[in-house]
């Protein structure tokens, strides 16, 4: 019927403030997310009307409760309310979503740039003393960007993959030496989206094929597999683009089955991200993997703590 229920038991009573409901073919067009510390008297904190399916992700809740009620209304269709998953988080989880690096800190870093046309930044970052300066700052961590996929796409010049090593080798030895965490970024911008349109990611996979194997027992760096590489959410879900972004990720995950790979490099915060997460998520180990993003076009935390709850 339409007034049908299911509710989990938290333990104990806590905040609420994110549930996400991952819906089968039969959804609910209408219906309440309800909070209760007794199961007799529920409190509405959500009312959703127009209901489409799929997966609905409720961010910004305020209040608390030892039990969560999904309280349906009105069904899609004719069958009951069909749920894959019901997920309820709280603040308690939320730091799950920091990346710690070995020594169990917070990864707090700033970039340094490597490419062919950027002589300046390529000497900023091979001289230790800039390195000592940033540690001596307050930071742990630089994300090392090769930015020569930008200037490949926009038909500039740049540096292969067999030119740039000696300098990332640089980069990862002043790491290594002030023990500092390094991630390697493989830096384009949008080039699925506007360049290589048919996502073979044939210019990341030859990348990544010299670099996974070639720091594979340095605990101190990181990889990061593409920036960016489109600002359209719906690219990632589709077949060839998964297919061959899961390619170098498995072959990152067998060269080097100890380092943690940094997936997505999303442009944007927004909620769509965790769709494509989702469709993802089977396929990944997450004991050595995270998802990265951008705060671009935003001026507070709120997003980030939701998708941190998420985490």
């Amino acid at each position: 019927t339409n007034k049908e229920w299911i509710s989990v038991d938290l333990g104990e009573k806590v905040p609420v403030k994110l549930v996400i409901l991952h819906w089968n073919t039969n959804f609910g067009k209408a219906y309440e997310i309800q909070v209760s510390d007794d199961t007799q008297n529920w409190k509405t904190i959500f009312s959703e009307n127009k209901g489409n399916g799929g997966l609905d992700f409720i961010a910004n809740l305020q209040d608390s409760g030892r039990y969560v009620r999904m309280n349906g209304i009105a069904r899609s269709g004719s069958a009951g309310y069909d749920l894959a998953e019901f997920k309820i988080y709280t603040t308690e989880e939320r730091l799950t979503g920091s990346l710690k690096d070995k020594n169990g800190n917070i990864m707090r870093g700033t970039p340094m740039v490597l490419g062919k046309n950027l002589g300046g930044s390529v000497a900023f970052a091979s001289d230790i003393k800039n390195w000592e300066f940033i540690k001596n700052s307050g930071y742990n961590t630089i994300r090392v960007c090769w930015v020569d996929p930008w200037y490949k796409d926009h038909e500039k010049t740049y540096w292969q993959v067999s030119e740039v090593l000696p300098y990332l080798d640089k980069c990862v030895e002043n790491a290594t030496a002030l023990g500092m965490n390094i991630i390697i970024n493989f830096h384009g911008v949008g080039s699925q989206q506007e360049f290589d349109k048919e996502y073979t990611f044939a210019f990341e996979k030859e990348f990544w094929e010299s670099v996974a194997p070639r720091y594979k027992d340095n605990d101190l760096v990181y990889y990061e597999i593409a920036n960016e590489p489109t600002f359209q959410m719906e690219d990632y879900l589709k077949p060839a683009f998964k297919q061959n972004l899961m390619e170098i990720y498995n072959s990152i995950r067998k060269a080097a089955p100890d380092r943690h790979i940094m997936m997505f490099s999303f442009n944007t915060i927004i909620n769509k991200i965790v769709e494509v997460v989702e469709e993802y998520k089977s396929e990944i180990d997450w004991n050595t993997t995270s998802v990265a993003y951008h705060m671009y076009n935003y001026n507070s935390s709120e997003y980030v703590v939701n998708l941190m709850a998420y985490h």
